[in-house]
Formats: C-alpha cells, sequence, structure tokens
C-alpha cells in the first residue's frame, strides 16, 4: 500500500457558487471531467465513480458524502474501493471568479497498491493529468 497526498488548485471564470454547485453535483462529473467514465448512485449519499486516464488502469471507488456545506462552500467525502482515504473541496470567490481548491489523501490497495509503490511518480503524473482535464471540463461546463 502506498500514501498519496494530492493538491490542486482551479481557477474559473465562474461564481463560487456556481462552481460549489457544479462539484456538488457528483453523479453529472462524468458529462465534463473526461477522466470520470462513470459515476453510479448507490443511495443519497454515496456512489461509484470509475476513473481512467493516462496510465492503463481503471479506479473504481466509492464515495460517501462526509461534508456537504454550501454556507462554507466546502464538501468531502470518503473513499474506498481502490482507494482509502478521503477528498475534499473549498471552493473561494475571487472577484468574479472563483478557486477551488482540492485536497485528497489516499492509499491505493491491492495489486495497484503494490505497483503504486514502484511507480509513485507516475501515479502523481497521472493525477495531475486528471485534475488538468477536470479543471478544463468544469471550465468549459460552465461557459
Amino acid at each position: 500500500m502506498t500514501d498519496f497526498a494530492f493538491h490542486s488548485v482551479w481557477e474559473l471564470d465562474a461564481s463560487a457558487d456556481r462552481v460549489y454547485s457544479a462539484l456538488a453535483d457528483v453523479a453529472n462529473y462524468a458529462r465534463w471531467w473526461p477522466q470520470v467514465r462513470d459515476v453510479s448512485t448507490i443511495d443519497a449519499g454515496s456512489g461509484v465513480m470509475t476513473i481512467r486516464s493516462a496510465v492503463p488502469w481503471t479506479f473504481r471507488i466509492v464515495g460517501r458524502r462526509a461534508v456537504e456545506d454550501p454556507m462554507s462552500r466546502y464538501l468531502r467525502a470518503t473513499l474506498s474501493g481502490a482507494m482509502t482515504g478521503w477528498s475534499s473541496w473549498t471552493i473561494q470567490a475571487s472577484g468574479v471568479r472563483s478557486r477551488a481548491y482540492f485536497e485528497q489523501e489516499v492509499t491505493v490497495v491491492g495489486n495497484l497498491g503494490v505497483l503504486s509503490h514502484i511507480a509513485k511518480p507516475l501515479f502523481a503524473w497521472n493525477h495531475e493529468l486528471m485534475m488538468s482535464g477536470g479543471c478544463a471540463g468544469l471550465s468549459r461546463y460552465l461557459r
């Protein structure tokens, strides 16, 4: 098993409330985030996300909503499946624009966990590509 801590900041030409609403609507991520291949709902607070970026592995992750606070524009989910841990979004206004801060701490488990130990830089690069695709996709979606 290998631990990862990921951080990303997205600069977006949309209000913080619009960005928060789009990021809170996880069921529609596959509409705008190219690396999110599918999202299926388990119940009102959880679902399964299938993701694949540049490396030829598909990850299935179960996300359970832990915090959804529209007043502070903060989202947090616990993760299990191919990765265990948590991820969060904090959205802040920046004039008429906004910034979305992504934080994630995960452990890759199973066979991919063993591989991630050997190829940690590759997994980090893959994550950066995924986040870049997500930022560009959300920018287009919000226009």
